[in-house]
């Protein structure tokens, strides 16, 4: 089997870009696919307990809540909003109308024996972290519980030293691994890494070489 191919930060974006432009594949589309992955791996992988997402602005905040969307019959939700925008996403009102999710609004006195899911940045990140987030980051790598972060852990920089950066039991990655996994002391903030692997017109997408199977999530290491 060809090795799969592991894409930049850079490439990830250009990636989403082309399946958006030349294949007529919505970002929805893709957030959908994401949230499967992840829904059907916490199904597989967390029997019991809370779930607390940390829900970003961006992308992976949004694979966070779809996710969230296919777990609300089976787990007690929790979220924990980054910015008051993520109000006004769909997902988001469509679980605070079914009452599905509590609003958390501390990183502090959590729900015990919870699982916490870290989408607050995703490979998009490329500014500085400001005190809040730095404060962030701390409260999720202090919380003491499994941490399983959405495609990268918040804060790991492909190109800077990464000292403020979410320390992630899992990892579950979209689509392709990413190069800064390639990297051993940046490889060590993952824990285990998983792929979500896409319904994609993967021969079409020539020379980046995708998983050869159906199976919905990979074991990378």
């Amino acid at each position: 089997m060809k090795k799969i191919s592991h894409i930049s930060y850079q490439e990830a974006k250009e990636l989403d870009d082309k399946l958006i432009r030349d294949f007529n594949i919505p970002m929805q589309t893709l957030i959908h696919q994401a949230g499967q992955g992840i829904s059907q791996w916490v199904h597989e992988n967390i029997r019991s307990g809370p779930i607390i997402g940390i829900i970003g602005k961006g992308n992976n905040g949004r694979d966070v809540l779809s996710a969230f969307m296919q777990l609300e019959k089976h787990y007690t939700l929790y979220a924990y909003l980054d910015h008051k925008s993520i109000k006004t996403n769909k997902y988001f009102i469509d679980l605070m109308h079914q009452k599905s999710v509590k609003v958390i609004h501390k990183l502090t006195n959590l729900p015990i024996n919870a699982t916490l899911i870290d989408g607050l940045f995703g490979t998009g990140l490329n500014r500085p972290l400001d005190q809040r987030t730095q404060r962030i980051i701390q409260q999720i790598n202090q919380c003491g519980m499994p941490i399983v972060s959405i495609d990268i852990p918040s804060g790991l920089s492909e190109h800077k030293q990464s000292s403020m950066a979410v320390i992630a039991t899992t990892t579950l990655t979209m689509m392709l691994p990413k190069k800064v996994f390639q990297i051993k002391e940046k490889k060590a903030h993952c824990g285990t890494i998983h792929l979500i692997n896409f319904d994609l017109p993967k021969k079409d997408l020539q020379p980046l070489t995708f998983p050869n199977t159906i199976k919905k999530h990979i074991q990378l290491s």
